[in-house]
């Protein structure tokens, strides 16, 4: 996670520095990036935001998370998330609750995929961050999750924080 989170870091500054003197981001997760059950000083997007605070740029951090959270409450929450926050960017975290719930993976992938295509509708670069599934839901499930993510990020030409890894 924490790789992963530099990783983003390190796209959302090299993106970010070609944007105007003020941006938001949009952080759409569950618990996650909620920093369920720790100080919300330690959560990553807190962290995002300390760091992003050394650029010249202005950043804004929406944190649309909630812990339980899963890609169809995302979908639920997300049109009014972005009418009301017209977020720049929007880093989508969502994926963990449905696996852990064993939701079919073409369902995961049909979620995560209208998130993404309704926040570039709504004018956002979209980032998407890879989630994966403890070993014990079997390697067939396993794979088929974990390749949802890359999957996306190459159908929709958007970073994801899979791809940053293996650069």
């Amino acid at each position: 996670m924490i790789r992963q989170l530099s990783s983003l870091i390190i796209i959302f500054v090299s993106l970010a520095s070609f944007h105007a003197k003020a941006a938001s981001i949009l952080i759409l997760g569950d618990s996650l990036s909620a920093g369920y059950n720790m100080s919300a000083d330690l959560s990553w997007p807190t962290m995002l935001s300390k760091h992003l605070s050394d650029d010249d740029t202005e950043y804004s951090i929406i944190n649309g998370s909630v812990s339980g959270d899963t890609t169809g409450n995302g979908l639920a929450k997300l049109p009014g998330l972005l009418s009301e926050h017209q977020p720049d960017y929007v880093l989508i975290e969502l994926g963990a609750n449905d696996g852990l719930r064993g939701f079919q993976p073409p369902i995961i992938e049909r979620n995560l995929s209208t998130l993404i295509t309704q926040s570039q509708e709504a004018g956002a670069s979209v980032f998407l961050m890879q989630i994966r599934v403890p070993p014990n839901y079997g390697k067939r499930y396993s794979a088929m999750f974990e390749n949802i993510y890359p999957k996306l990020a190459s159908e929709h030409g958007i970073p994801s924080s899979h791809s940053s890894l293996k650069k």
